[in-house]
């Protein structure tokens, strides 16, 4: 008596290699989204930083600058180099606040001897004061730029605000 068995199945080779090709193209696909991932994120990352950076310099100077009084001998602009200003200014409850670069770092001295890093990797610290005369007030312009290189690329954040002095003291 003969007995019948079912055919085995199984894979053919060209089945097989198929399935192997179609793997390795998921793979790499794979691979290549991570390493392109993996080279933008310092990049990325370093970027959010320069703006947190400048927003947060922008945002101290900008609060205190805005409580100075308009006259003309209490806000106090230094010329160091083409970009780089330091300022002092006086507000009603502060009087010799100064904001200075020390390299690249942006510091605030207040009071005399007391210093505190506002921010880093700041390249640029300008300051234009304009007086508006109708309205009997000061306008400050502040100009921060900053910058650094990261994975040889060089990045850069550029913030200007007018702030219009209130104290019409």
């Amino acid at each position: 008596m003969k007995r019948f068995l079912p055919p085995l199945k199984a894979f053919t080779l060209v089945e097989l290699l198929m399935t192997i090709l179609l793997f390795a193209i998921i793979v790499m696909a794979i691979y290549t989204v991570l390493n392109l991932a993996n080279a933008y994120y310092p990049v990325d990352m370093g970027l959010l930083d320069l703006q947190q950076q400048s927003r947060q310099a922008m945002e101290w100077i900008t609060r205190e600058a805005r409580q100075s009084s308009s006259k003309a001998s209490n806000i106090t602009i230094t010329t160091i180099s083409s970009d780089v200003d330091s300022i002092t200014f006086t507000t009603p409850t502060k009087s010799g606040v100064y904001y200075y670069l020390n390299g690249s770092t942006l510091m605030r001295e207040y009071p005399s001897g007391t210093t505190r890093i506002v921010a880093r990797d700041i390249a640029r610290l300008k300051f234009t004061r304009a007086d508006d005369v109708p309205n009997k007030t000061a306008i400050l312009t502040i100009d921060i730029r900053a910058a650094k290189t990261i994975l040889r690329k060089p990045l850069t954040i550029q913030i200007i605000e007018k702030v219009r002095v209130r104290n019409e003291n």
